[in-house]
């Protein structure tokens, strides 16, 4: 069930009209996971994104999460992350709001942590070789 719910939280981060984002959505298509790694920590999903489905300035690193899930066997539940790294996505992070993360799951409900998405930190990318934030600094 944790693969379900990385996945979901996955087209959650992603969504929006947002050429940045569009670009994650085709990298995240094209993607294979090299490695999962998971503790009591949470963990990480590492990929490993095709140089045919590179579509980001190499310029490109960020990290961003406005995704939570609440879990049945947490009080709190869990985060996410999003990790890009010279334009390629890189990991999801995936942490328990507090608690050890458990080895089972159970039921899950994925939901923004804002009833209103603030992506003002995303880069904002020009496709030729240059990224700005939202806030008009370069990344």
């Amino acid at each position: 069930m944790i693969d379900q719910m990385l996945h979901e939280a996955m087209e959650l981060l992603l969504a929006g009209d947002m050429a940045v984002l569009a670009a994650l959505r085709a990298q995240y298509e094209a993607a294979k996971v090299t490695s999962v790694e998971t503790n009591s920590a949470g963990g990480y999903v590492y990929y490993a994104v095709p140089d045919s489905a590179m579509n980001l300035p190499s310029s490109c690193s960020f990290c961003f999460g406005d995704v939570v899930a609440d879990v049945e066997s947490l009080q709190i539940g869990v985060g996410f992350l999003l990790w890009v790294h010279n334009g390629a996505l890189d990991a999801l992070e995936f942490y328990p709001l507090g608690e050890p993360f458990p080895e089972e799951i159970g039921g899950y409900r994925l939901r923004y942590i804002y009833a209103v998405r603030d992506l003002g930190s995303l880069p904002r990318v020009d496709f030729q070789g240059s990224s700005r934030r939202g806030d008009g600094s370069t990344a």
